[in-house]
């Protein structure tokens, strides 16, 4: 009996261990993933509800702002805390864990771009074309409706924007209210596929 206690007690300790290392990678992701998405929200996008629509699930953990500093700190009750920082032309950038400081460096997209008015996407000018007989445009727009509704609210789509670039022509084009074709928005892995192929397309011509 007294070993079968002893078994359950290091089953116990081994459990806990492994709850503790699981937790803090965890928390770890959840306080760089709230940190990065703030500051971009908050700095890039210039959106103000941020923590509303995009971080309303976390609400467990501190997020703090600094305005004149450009920051965002996020944490667990003031443990693994994270750090993002916006620099002007090149967005949020999440600090390694464990630092609070970084080193600043000169950027060449700084500036401020005028408006283009040539059409997208050589330009910023959005003018939807159809012209192609062989698109069920109809259909193309009863799609796109379907995905701005919210059928489980339990578990929303959050659709903000559709565009369709088909042939060298924009077709379709939808915002949800409060986005513009110009709100910048965080793209995650779509942003490396899309830069990989634009590159791609860049080396061929």
């Amino acid at each position: 009996m007294q070993n079968f206690g002893r078994f359950l007690g290091i089953l116990f300790i081994i459990a806990i261990t492994l709850i503790g290392f699981l937790g803090r990678k965890y928390l770890l992701l959840a306080t760089g993933h709230n940190a990065l998405t703030y500051c971009s929200c908050h700095f890039v996008s210039e959106r103000e509800d941020c923590l509303e629509k995009d971080l309303l699930k976390f609400s467990y953990l501190d997020r703090e702002i600094d305005i004149d500093k450009k920051e965002v700190k996020a944490s667990c009750y003031g443990f693994l805390e994270r750090v993002a920082f916006f620099r002007e032309g090149l967005g949020c950038t999440l600090l390694p864990k464990g630092e609070s400081d970084f080193t600043p460096i000169n950027s060449t997209f700084t500036q401020t771009q005028p408006f283009d008015s040539t059409i997208f996407p050589l330009g910023d000018s959005l003018q939807v074309v159809r012209e192609d007989t062989n698109i069920n445009y109809g259909l193309l727009d009863a799609v796109i409706k379907h995905y701005f509704t919210e059928p489980n609210l339990n578990l929303k789509r959050e659709t903000r924007t559709v565009m369709v670039y088909h042939k060298g022509k924009l077709i379709a084009a939808k915002f949800k209210s409060g986005f513009t074709p110009f709100t910048k928005q965080l793209g995650w892995s779509m942003s490396k596929s899309i830069t990989a192929s634009m590159a791609g397309l860049m080396i061929q011509d």
